[in-house]
């Protein structure tokens, strides 16, 4: 687990990220070895509302995104809040088949999802008394698209306008077979296929519509697969060495 505070607090004071992983390996026999890895984890940063898959993070990011005016200093809703998480697990099967002879079966599962939001939504009920007979909300905070005048923010805010709901997986099948024939040519021949699942859906919000509208949004739900094969050899001798092979 990573924490990271900010040059000073925006949408959020800090930058957090944490990572699991597990590692498993078992000679299931004297040939044979079949690892297990297992990974999760998840970042926790905010979006700049200008600029999909912007994460102001580092201090000139900050500098550069507060220079406009005192709301992105003093809001806490200016900005997105973001939480990208990511999985994977693979399982590889080696197999010796002789002292010269091996292959690998490997599979994989990947997936990133992406969720981009505002932050908590303001409490316009309760009003404080600022100063003697000026009342006002909790203004400037919490999310509030058709906000007000307030002490700093002003009325009509451009903020917390990024929106992302992605989610992108990706499963790879691998197999490899390898072959030293004889002194001079180690055979390699295999197969792979991967099928994507990519489901994205990210925007920004159009000013002035009560956070309802975007004034731009990609939606696409597709599922392509990939597949490829390889023979290669590699040839040496002793003056050089030669990798020749086919890939489709």
């Amino acid at each position: 687990r990573h924490r990271e505070m900010l040059l000073f607090p925006l949408t959020k004071p800090d930058y957090v990220d944490y990572d699991w992983t597990l590692n498993l390996t078992s000679n299931i026999s004297p040939t044979m070895k079949l690892q297990i890895n297992g990974l999760i984890g998840k970042q926790y940063t905010i979006e700049h509302n200008w600029a999909p898959g912007w994460y102001p993070r580092w201090p000139n990011d900050i500098v550069n995104v507060a220079a406009p005016g005192l709301q992105s200093m003093f809001a806490d809703w200016t900005f997105s809040l973001t939480d990208i998480g990511h999985k994977s697990v693979s399982a590889k099967l080696t197999h010796t088949l002789s002292t010269k002879a091996f292959y690998e079966i490997s599979l994989e599962h990947f997936r990133r999802d992406y969720h981009t939001r505002p932050t908590r939504a303001r409490d316009t009920e309760t009003l404080y008394e600022i100063l003697p007979g000026y009342y006002r909300d909790e203004n400037p905070f919490g999310y509030e698209p058709t906000t007000t005048t307030g002490l700093i923010v002003g009325e009509d805010s451009h903020a917390s306008k990024a929106r992302d709901f992605t989610v992108a997986s990706a499963t790879t099948f691998k197999a490899d077979y390898i072959n030293q024939i004889n002194f001079n040519n180690l055979v390699k021949a295999g197969v792979e296929l991967t099928y994507n699942d990519l489901n994205f859906d990210y925007g920004v919000i159009q000013s002035l519509t009560g956070g309802k509208a975007y004034g731009s949004r990609v939606q696409f739900d597709v599922q392509p697969l990939r597949a490829a094969v390889y023979i290669q050899d590699k040839l040496e001798t002793k003056g050089f060495t030669m990798n020749a092979g086919l890939r489709l």
